[in-house]
């Protein structure tokens, strides 16, 4: 509710239909459920739609202009891609962990946005009886920023770049639940490669990776291996 206040003090209007004060008006939320499927170009990846038009807008809106209201509707598609997933194991319990960003970029927000949506998201799935839980498992050390580099950049970049955090393994210990890789946005695929590869190096069964939204993609990137 703060959140949403806030956007109202600051004047905030839909993006989709201009509605004053609501981020976004419930009809343009609705327009944006229902879309979820796999990630053309990267096997085991689901999202919410593309990243396009209104979810584009609603996707930054929340991450480079601190529009806090859009967390709800963002947790809740992406708790949609996860239930995608989850239903290839029924009944089995999930681990929602978000793709580490990097301290820099955390610092310079004030706050992990894709930490925090993994957590509305696994608040959601709880909501429709599914077991989840947010877990921040992973951890990247310093590496360049992705924008602009090219898929191969990409790739070699992140290569070797996450590992597990030895505390977050110590309360997985003896738990029978799968992994599900959180982002916000699916790009060329390699930093959920890089995630899933780090989770797998230690044990932990990746059941896929679920993201709010995914731009087009044309080469495949595996997520397995």
């Amino acid at each position: 509710m703060r959140a949403v206040l806030a956007d109202l003090f600051a004047g905030a209007s839909c993006p989709g239909c201009a509605t004053p004060g609501e981020l976004p008006c419930r009809a343009c939320g609705a327009r944006l459920r229902g879309r979820t499927g796999p990630v053309p170009g990267v096997p085991g990846a689901c999202s919410a739609g593309a990243y396009e038009g209104l979810l584009r807008q609603l996707v930054l809106g929340h991450k480079e202009r601190r529009q806090f209201g859009l967390r709800a509707l963002l947790g809740e598609l992406l708790a949609d891609a996860a239930a995608a997933l989850a239903g290839e194991v029924p009944g089995q319990r999930l681990l929602l962990v978000p793709v580490p960003s990097r301290a820099a970029a955390v610092r310079a927000r004030g706050y992990d946005p894709t930490r925090v949506l993994t957590r509305r998201a696994a608040a959601a799935l709880q909501g429709k009886g599914i077991a989840a839980d947010a877990v921040s498992l992973l951890r990247v050390r310093q590496v360049r920023d992705q924008a602009g580099l090219s898929r191969v950049e990409r790739a070699e970049n992140l290569a070797g770049a996450m590992a597990c955090r030895a505390s977050g393994l110590a309360r997985l210990r003896g738990t029978a639940a799968w992994a599900v890789v959180c982002d916000d946005v699916v790009t060329t695929g390699a930093t959920a490669a890089e995630a899933c590869r780090a989770l797998r190096a230690v044990g932990v069964g990746v059941l896929g990776v679920a993201a709010v939204a995914h731009t087009p993609q044309t080469t495949p990137h595996p997520l397995s291996g």
